[in-house]
């Protein structure tokens, strides 16, 4: 088991009179506090990962590169990355760092197929790193395009549509990593199962083609 938590965001609420409307905050003092207040509320000592939640218009990576060294020495976080950032906003903060981004958790599903394209994967790949995918299944909606194919492959693999789903980005070089957005053992233990699963090149293409309503070129 590994501790991840992410920090940045801060939301309007009656525990904060001070703020009064919903905002980024990646200062060393806000950085600081959330992995100490993450600490306490986890009741241990250190976290294996902190991400930054979102790309803030107002992140001084110099300030960022003092902090996450800091909490590095203090042992109180192992490694550190970021999440929803564009790949150069990625490379950017690298740039600074003494030590490597470990991942860039982003959006990635066969309903939301960006990152495939645009810059996001390559990064990743090209540093030797691996993409934390949230909401990998589209957040409950599974490809509505070739439903009975879909069936067919299920039954094909002896899988679910969950389990293929999760299977189509397993398949990806990225090693991307999903993020399963459940609480319940049995949700957990089903889509562990789709670790077993290596669909046939053109199956994976298929369902490329499903999702984006077109062959490729």
């Amino acid at each position: 088991m590994e501790l991840v938590t992410k920090c940045g965001i801060k939301f309007r609420s009656a525990k904060r009179p001070n703020t009064w409307v919903k905002h980024y905050d990646t200062s060393k003092e806000h950085i600081e506090w959330s992995v100490n207040n993450s600490l306490k509320m986890l009741n241990t000592d250190r976290l294996d990962l902190l991400l930054l939640h979102r790309p803030d218009p107002l992140l001084n990576p110099t300030e960022v590169a003092e902090v996450f060294n800091k909490l590095k020495e203090d042992g109180k976080v192992l490694h550190f990355g970021v999440s929803n950032f564009t790949p150069s906003q990625f490379t950017m903060l690298q740039k600074f760092l003494p030590m490597p981004l470990v991942t860039n958790q982003i959006e990635i599903s066969l309903s939301r197929l960006d990152s495939l394209f645009n810059g996001d994967l390559d990064l990743l790949m090209e540093r030797n790193t691996s993409a934390m995918a949230w909401s990998p299944l589209g957040g409950g909606k599974l490809v509505v395009a070739g439903e009975r194919e879909m069936f067919s492959k299920a039954s094909k693999y002896n899988a679910s549509y969950s389990q293929l789903s999760l299977a189509w980005l397993l398949k990806h070089p990225a090693a991307i990593f999903p993020v399963i957005g459940t609480t319940k053992p049995e949700r957990i233990k089903e889509a562990a199962k789709s670790l077993g699963i290596n669909l046939d090149r053109q199956d994976w293409f298929e369902m490329l083609q499903w999702a984006t309503g077109n062959e490729v070129a």
